[in-house]
């Protein structure tokens, strides 16, 4: 039985890990794309707006985003509103 729970708590940290590792991945390019974003004024706090964003949309749309906050691909009007919104919270 305690063989059983310590093979449960192995996995279930190796998911914990994984996991964020999976987000600082995520919060890396963001970060990037941020910086170097056409979108983003460089008086704005790009770790405030990726919480932002993560907090309003969710880790998965942030992560669709990266491309476009980048400026890699064309952002709809509605889109590229809200982030503007966003960033303008978070100036410094």
């Amino acid at each position: 039985m305690k063989r059983l729970i310590v093979v449960g708590l192995s996995v279930f940290f190796v998911f914990i890990m994984t996991a964020s590792a999976a987000e600082a991945s995520l919060k890396e390019g963001f970060l990037e794309a941020c910086d170097a974003s056409p979108y983003i004024d460089e008086g704005s706090d790009c770790m405030c707006v990726f919480n932002e964003v993560v907090h309003q949309f969710g880790e998965d749309d942030a992560k669709e985003l990266i491309p476009f906050v980048s400026g890699d691909q064309e952002m709809e009007k509605e889109v590229q509103d809200s982030l503007s919104f966003i960033a303008g919270k978070c100036e410094d």
